[in-house]
């Protein structure tokens, strides 16, 4: 019932680790909106650490909204290493098609 009622409203969640686990940091409303937030937690952890920025843009049959993010965030950190790569059939059945993520990492 959840799902159906975020799906309607197109509430997108951002997840994080936490002690090995998944969980959620927070709901947003709108693809772009949560694209733009998950955006400034990378920039925020960028701040923090003095350590190579490692990105991760994953997707599930979505290359074009992929190409796009690689693209934004190659012009905004050209010194950090973008890799790219799609969900697993697991993960993906669950998440859906069209499906992305951003990740950050030490």
């Amino acid at each position: 019932g959840a799902a159906i009622i975020g799906g309607l409203l197109k509430i997108k969640p951002i997840l994080t680790f936490e002690d090995g686990k998944i969980v959620l940091f927070e709901k947003i409303r709108s693809l772009k909106k949560a694209l733009q937030r998950t955006e400034d937690i990378i920039e925020e952890h960028r701040q923090e650490s003095d350590e190579e920025l490692r990105i991760y843009v994953i997707h599930g049959n979505n290359p074009e909204l992929a190409q796009q993010e690689v693209e934004k965030l190659s012009k905004k950190y050209p010194n950090a290493t973008i890799d790219v790569g799609t969900f697993g059939p697991v993960i993906g059945t669950h998440l859906g098609d069209k499906a992305i993520a951003l990740g950050v990492a030490k």
